[in-house]
């Protein structure tokens, strides 16, 4: 694993994507992508958990498309808080927040590593943001793609105010890979608020979910989640009211 004693967080970010610098080299055109906000309202009673959003019992969830940024200047700047989803390419962050949400096709989902290019932004119950960062750790995008991610995702963890916490998404089936550590290490040293999440959990046997929790809570106690059974969606929930509870 690569030392993280003094890195930049452009460093740390070029290590995780698997790129390297390249001096006098120039970032590509970026824009941003804004649609028109698609709504997408649903009503659960019990099936997921109470929060400060709602009354105990019943999740009535307002969650919507906003924007999808290629520069910070692109961000949002109406300064609602933010929980942000970090991981490797196909790791299932995009699941996870259709998932959590409960609103099938939220966020786009796609068995092509690499696909999520920006950062995206979903406005939930015009209180607070979910965050989809670009995944790290995917060979066959191009270089200067992963520098340009490098350089966007680097300028969101570390400039933006508005963070309030983030899940680091890993593959239960896989657990731990140096780039995931890095990452941990870099949120840790930069006092992150974080929690992890073994993702993909209903993939596994019972004495092979049990492997996957032990070796991961060598280093964090993990979230087991599996966006198929909705085990997890509870405790995610949860993590991020006692963190810091959404406001409006």
């Amino acid at each position: 694993m690569t030392s993280l004693a003094n890195p930049s967080t452009f460093d740390v970010l070029e290590i995780m994507v698997g790129g390297s610098k390249s001096p006098g080299g120039r970032e590509k055109h970026a824009t941003a992508t804004k649609l028109p906000p698609q709504s997408r309202k649903n009503e659960y009673n019990g099936a997921y958990p109470p929060c400060t959003l709602s009354p105990p019992g019943v999740v009535d969830l307002k969650a919507e498309f906003v924007l999808s940024a290629n520069k910070p200047e692109h961000f949002p700047t109406d300064g609602l808080p933010e929980v942000a989803f970090l991981g490797r390419s196909n790791v299932g962050k995009s699941s996870l927040i259709n998932a959590i949400t409960g609103i099938s096709g939220l966020a786009f989902t796609s068995n092509t590593p690499g696909r999520t290019q920006s950062i995206n932004f979903y406005r939930i119950d015009d209180s607070f943001y979910f965050v989809d960062l670009p995944g790290y750790g995917y060979a066959k995008v191009p270089l200067a793609s992963k520098q340009e991610w490098a350089r966007l995702i680097e300028s969101y963890l570390k400039e933006r105010k508005t963070l309030e916490m983030s899940f680091l998404i890993l593959d239960a089936r896989r657990g731990w890979m140096d780039k995931d550590l890095d990452l941990k290490e870099w949120l840790e040293a930069n006092n992150h608020p974080f929690r992890v999440v073994a993702s993909k959990i209903d993939k596994l046997n019972q004495s092979e979910q049990s492997h996957s929790v032990k070796n991961i809570r060598k280093y964090a106690e993990p979230l087991p989640f599996s966006a198929i059974t909705g085990r997890g969606v509870r405790e995610i929930w949860q993590a991020i009211s006692k963190t810091n509870p959404p406001r409006k």
